[in-house]
């Protein structure tokens, strides 16, 4: 089994998540509950990403964006 990301976009409310949108639909996150930052070294490129589980009406996901690229993906759905 492969794990992949899947492209999405976090809407932000200062420093808050208000909305989760991928693939047409996009929905109120409800809850943060957990944020976390990974920093490191990547194959010689500083990297700097930051996790948020977060939780909508589809569901519980935890998402990752990039700070260098200002991209997010979900990385996890939780059953």
């Amino acid at each position: 089994m492969k794990k992949r990301a899947i492209n999405a976009e976090i809407w932000f409310d200062g420093n808050h998540p208000v909305i989760l949108q991928r693939d047409g639909w996009a929905e109120p996150v409800q809850e943060v509950i957990e944020r976390w930052d990974v920093r490191g070294r990547w194959w010689s490129k500083d990297t700097q990403r930051h996790y948020m589980t977060i939780r909508t009406d589809r569901g519980t996901f935890e998402v990752c964006g990039d700070k260098n690229t200002q991209k997010w993906v979900i990385s996890v759905v939780f059953d």
